[in-house]
């Protein structure tokens, strides 16, 4: 599965972008790629919660051509403030697309996972690759 989430710098914000498993989604998924891509040169930091940010960019797409697509959502939000957890800190280049990969984050039903940058006022994108599973 794949998609992609965020957006365009906010004055005084910080923009989030979101790979969000609803709690009713029954399946859990496994992020093998993310690929980050700011403004300008900037640290992005990786984290999680259990809260769906505010507006949905898309659910992901099959990859696998005609396949059903996904339940998981993108989604985004431009926050005031930035706080923990962390799970890791990346140093983006500003302008291309830095990837981190093999990321191998599991995302249980009823979480998400987040990146930000550490600065206000930094566009933020994010391409996500995924695999789902409903055994383990």
């Amino acid at each position: 599965m794949g998609s992609w989430g965020g957006g365009g710098a906010v004055a005084g914000k910080y923009r989030y972008a979101q790979l969000w498993n609803p709690a009713t989604s029954n399946v859990d998924a496994l992020v093998v790629l993310a690929s980050l891509h700011a403004g300008v040169a900037s640290t992005a930091y990786m984290s999680w919660s259990t809260t769906a940010l505010s507006m949905l960019n898309f659910r992901g797409f099959n990859r696998k051509l005609g396949g059903v697509g996904s339940v998981l959502e993108t989604r985004t939000e431009d926050i005031a403030v930035i706080g923990p957890p962390y799970l890791a800190e990346l140093e983006l280049t500003g302008g291309v697309y830095d990837s981190y990969s093999p990321l191998y984050i599991w995302i249980p039903q009823g979480y998400g996972l987040v990146f930000f940058p550490d600065t206000v006022n930094i566009s933020l994108r994010v391409n996500y690759i995924w695999f789902e599973f409903t055994e383990y």
